[in-house]
């Protein structure tokens, strides 16, 4: 990559010193676990990440690159049937202010999609991730050593949030990290690399989130599948994996029992996760009915992004609450065009995961920096399974990873340029 024309240029940026952005954007992931975006008390970290935004668009500027934008098509059709029904919505304020925060998040997966366009970018932001997750997770261990609580939010008990407000988010971070630890190999020594994973799985098991539990297994099931799959053949990968399948079939079949089980265990953690599960599946079951009764009122046009509480309430619903997963608020909120939207951004990043899964098909350097790629499409996986019980596509962590997996595809490849979309 020596002779790059635009390696030259940004050499001789003069508006910002390239590494201006990168050290915003690392500031930006480090800062991931507080608070969800545009919520209660997250303006210093916002700042930050639209800092970084501007920043980044300033550089790319000064060196004549253009700024690449992976899932634009995909956000575009999220946000054109966003619009579409925010004409109809009966909060149309939060509905328009939901669009910019979708505007928003795409522009942060930009962010993190045109920096590591050289592999001494992508190890600075990777190590950021992986070096600042841990301690992320030592301060959630050690506060609940000391309180035997969660944190900022005392209505989620033992399940600990810490300064996100959210277990849920907190968790889904906590197993992200543990996929890019995986991915870079970061630290070099397997000794250290578990050492740095205990707090993270610890730390994953109080928040008590069952997604990020079911989001992990499927993640780790991935991977290995994959990694058979290019260390061997197809064949002994099929077989792992419907043995693998078996083994969860047979679990599935048991689960009230593994969940009574857990109700009554001694031990907090599991009854605030696994014993939970019965509960969970009940209110998620209700509120996808009650959330397709609005969907059959409103129409395929869509009430609105942030519209299904108020509609349930309206409604005297029984369970009035948010849409509780990407793929019901898209259809009751956004209509059948923000639905395929949401299926073309999870089919776009599957496919950008997919094309850098293997390292053989990445530069000698950027496969320094990722060696086994493969655990980026388990991290995929992750934030599938969670799309299916929480508006994961509303998380900075989600759409850091998009622009991770966007960046790599882009730059990385050995046949770099060849399919760009």
């Amino acid at each position: 990559m020596a002779g790059d024309p635009v390696e030259a240029r940004l050499r001789r940026s003069d508006v910002i010193h390239g590494r201006l952005p990168i050290v915003a954007a690392s500031i930006g992931i480090a800062a991931l676990p507080l608070l969800p975006p545009l919520g209660g008390g997250t303006a210093v970290v916002d700042i930050v990440l639209l800092g970084a935004i501007a920043i980044t668009f300033l550089w790319l500027g000064s060196t004549g690159s253009p700024a690449h934008l992976p899932y634009a098509s995909a956000v575009a059709l999220i946000i054109i049937g966003g619009a579409i029904g925010t004409f109809r919505s009966p909060v149309a304020l939060t509905s328009t202010l939901t669009l910019v925060q979708d505007l928003y998040l795409l522009l942060w997966a930009m962010v993190i999609a045109n920096l590591v366009r050289t592999p001494t970018a992508m190890r600075t932001i990777v190590r950021t991730w992986c070096f600042t997750a841990p301690l992320w997770a030592l301060a959630l261990i050690a506060y609940v050593a000391g309180s035997g609580s969660g944190v900022m939010d005392p209505t989620t008990g033992t399940r600990a949030s810490f300064a996100f407000g959210d277990d849920n988010g907190l968790a889904l971070y906590f197993v992200a990290a543990l996929m890019v630890i995986w991915a870079s190999r970061t630290p070099r020594k397997p000794l250290l690399r578990i050492a740095v994973a205990a707090p993270l799985l610890l730390a994953i098991a109080l928040t008590g989130s069952l997604a990020a539990i079911l989001g992990l297994l499927a993640g780790v099931f991935t991977v290995v599948t994959i990694t058979i799959a290019i260390r061997r053949d197809v064949v002994a990968a099929t077989t792992f994996a419907l043995v693998a399948l078996v083994l969860c079939g047979s679990l599935w079949v048991n689960a009230d029992p593994i969940a009574r089980w857990a109700q009554s265990s001694q031990y907090a953690v599991i009854r605030n996760s696994i014993g939970r599960e019965a509960s969970s599946r009940t209110g998620r079951q209700l509120l996808t009915r009650e959330a397709w009764g609005v969907y059959q009122a409103d129409g395929s046009l869509g009430a609105g992004p942030a519209s299904t509480k108020t509609l349930l309430a309206a409604d005297q619903a029984a369970y009035v609450k948010e849409a509780h997963d990407d793929w019901t608020a898209a259809l009751v909120e956004r209509g059948v065009v923000g639905l395929l939207g949401v299926a073309l951004l999870f089919a776009a990043f599957a496919f950008r995961a997919a094309k850098v899964a293997d390292p053989k098909r990445l530069t000698g350097a950027f496969r320094r920096v990722i060696p086994a790629p493969a655990a980026l499409m388990g991290a995929v996986v992750t934030i599938a399974v969670y799309s299916v019980t929480h508006e994961v596509l509303h998380d900075r962590t989600a759409w850091a990873v998009m622009g991770l997996v966007g960046g790599l595809f882009l730059w990385g490849r050995s046949e770099q340029g060849a399919e760009r979309w």
